[in-house]
């Protein structure tokens, strides 16, 4: 894979990592020696790393997965038989946050439908 086609994929690890920094930060939890927590480095640093460099949209995205769609996955997982499809309704929920993630951040393809496909290819 290029790493054009796993830049969405490192814009969601990004966030996790930022979102679990802040959950340890918030929890008193220290990072381990030698690995700089994005929550510690700030909004405000040069490197655009933090809660603030997340567009307002995507931000709104994961405040919707959090409240509605990770207790419906593990509301799935915890009956017998749904378990295959939690997780098929999260990987399918993450694939449309990495096409949101792109729409926020590039301009219009010429072909939406062309453009979208390796994103969508995953979870049709």
């Amino acid at each position: 894979m290029t790493s054009k086609e796993l830049a969405p994929l490192q814009n969601t690890l990004d966030s996790i990592l930022s979102r679990l920094a802040q959950l340890e930060n918030h929890a008193g939890v220290k990072p381990p020696v030698g690995v700089e927590s994005p929550v510690e480095s700030g909004p405000n640093a040069s490197n655009g790393v933090g809660p603030s460099s997340i567009a307002p949209l995507i931000e709104a995205y994961q405040n919707h997965m959090v409240k509605a769609v990770i207790p419906f996955v593990e509301a799935c997982n915890a009956l017998d038989g749904l378990k295959d499809v939690g997780l098929k309704i999260k990987t399918i929920w993450v694939s449309i946050q990495s096409i949101i993630e792109l729409a926020t951040k590039c301009k219009k393809p010429s072909d939406i439908q062309s453009s979208l496909t390796i994103y969508l290819k995953p979870i049709q």
